[in-house]
C-alpha cells in the first residue's frame, strides 16, 4: 500500500501499487471491503486509487491494518497458488490415472 490518507471521520482514500500487488488480489480486497464501505475505485496508471466511504464514524487504524492483512494474505495465496500448479496438475493425473486402471480392471 502507497498511501492511506483519512479525509474524514467517515471518508479515506488508499493507494496500492499494481506493481506489488496482482490485480485479481486488489479485486478481492475491494470484495472483502464492500461489505463495510461503498468503495469507489479508479486506476491512475500503476495505481489503483480507493476512495472508502462508510455512513458510520470509522476507526481507520483498524480499516488500514485489515487492508494491510488482506493485500497480504490474497498476495500470498497467489503466489503460493502459481508455485503448486505444477505439483497439482501432477497429482491430478496420477489420481485420475490410478482411477482409469481400477475401472479397467473391473471389466475384466
Amino acid at each position: 500500500m502507497k498511501s492511506f490518507e483519512v479525509v474524514s471521520d467517515n471518508r479515506a482514500i488508499v493507494k496500492i501499487d499494481a506493481d506489488i500487488y496482482f490485480k485479481g488480489v486488489i479485486t478481492k480486497v475491494v470484495y472483502w471491503l464492500s461489505r463495510d464501505f461503498t468503495i469507489m475505485q479508479n486506476i491512475d496508471g500503476q495505481d489503483w486509487m480507493l476512495s472508502l466511504e462508510s455512513q458510520n464514524v470509522v476507526n481507520w487504524d483498524d480499516v488500514k491494518r485489515r487492508l494491510s492483512q488482506l493485500l497480504t494474505d490474497y498476495q500470498m495465496r497467489e503466489v503460493i497458488t502459481a508455485e503448486t500448479k505444477d505439483i497439482k496438475n501432477i497429482l491430478y493425473i496420477k489420481a485420475f490415472a490410478n482411477v482409469e486402471e481400477l475401472l479397467a480392471d473391473e471389466e475384466v
